[in-house]
């Protein structure tokens, strides 16, 4: 199998377009579109319908597995290069505010038990703030609550979430969007990872974040749980930050959302061969499974 063909038909899908394939892999768009039927002539099938841009079940198959191959060469790849060098030093590792709780402790585990020289300083922030810090250099890399970065950034996914509607366990509350636009909201700040995908969310039920009855906007999710658990009103939030409180019975799920959000493994793209870098990648690639 060729590679390069492989790679070229990933990008394309993840793209849905020529011309950000082509420039992305540094190609024009005619042999973006040549590599694609020398790979589906290698495949010995149609992989794309390219009048609706959708992929044929054999495509599907291509694209699933041939994603694990890439992934499977990146890592050897890796592993190789890493062999001679002993990993050690400080790692400005920054997270998104519910990543720093409940994603990088279970990161840190894995890679200091492979590599115990490293040392780390750690930094949180919201979402947007964070990704700020990587392309300024302040974070090395970060774990933030999305997978939307520009092309400065290399992004790889480590867990996927999703989003519930809690209220106080005293509320009998129902679950229609009527109801609930109704009630009194708790809102995290406009910069926020969560709150950028709680709008997003709201705008597919054709709910404008303005119609929601906001009597207060915190920091932190913590503080929204605390003040859902003391009957001020009701929220949005991850699944994964209110899995303590949930569990403890301190709040209730009224309703669980069908989206989801990704969190990524995000740093700079002129960083991308950073021994350091490449270690902490291969362990959420390989060893550590964040969900």
């Amino acid at each position: 199998m060729n590679v390069k063909r492989l790679e070229t038909f990933i990008t394309l899908i993840e793209t849905k377009s020529f011309s950000k394939t082509a420039q992305k892999l540094n190609m024009t768009q005619p042999a973006v579109s040549q590599q694609l039927k020398l790979f589906e002539k290698e495949m010995g099938t149609a992989l794309l319908d390219r009048e609706r841009f959708t992929l044929t079940k054999t495509g599907e198959i291509v694209l699933t597995k041939g994603r694990e191959i890439v992934q499977s060469i990146e890592n050897m790849q890796t592993e190789v290069k890493l062999a001679d060098h002993q990993i050690a030093g400080l790692l400005k590792l920054g997270a998104s505010t519910v990543a720093s709780t409940h994603l990088i402790p279970r990161l840190l585990a894995s890679v200091t038990q492979k590599h115990p020289s490293l040392r780390f300083h750690i930094q949180v922030a919201d979402t947007m703030q964070m990704i700020k810090k990587v392309y300024d250099g302040d974070c090395d890399l970060a774990i933030v609550g999305t997978d939307k970065v520009d092309h400065s950034f290399v992004s790889h996914p480590v867990y996927t979430d999703r989003f519930v509607l809690i209220a106080s366990p005293e509320w009998n509350i129902e679950s229609d969007m009527e109801s609930i636009v109704k009630k009194p909201f708790i809102s995290r700040e406009k910069t926020s990872g969560t709150q950028h995908e709680v709008e997003k969310l709201l705008k597919r039920e054709k709910i404008s974040i303005n119609e929601m009855n906001s009597i207060a906007t915190v920091q932190d999710t913590e503080a929204v749980i605390a003040f859902v658990e003391n009957g001020l009103g009701i929220s949005i939030i991850s699944q994964l930050s209110g899995s303590k409180a949930i569990e403890e019975k301190r709040v209730q799920v009224v309703h669980m959302f069908d989206s989801t959000r990704t969190f990524s493994l995000i740093y700079h793209r002129n960083n991308e061969n950073d021994p350091v870098i490449q270690a902490v990648k291969t362990i959420c690639n390989t060893n550590w499974d964040g969900n």
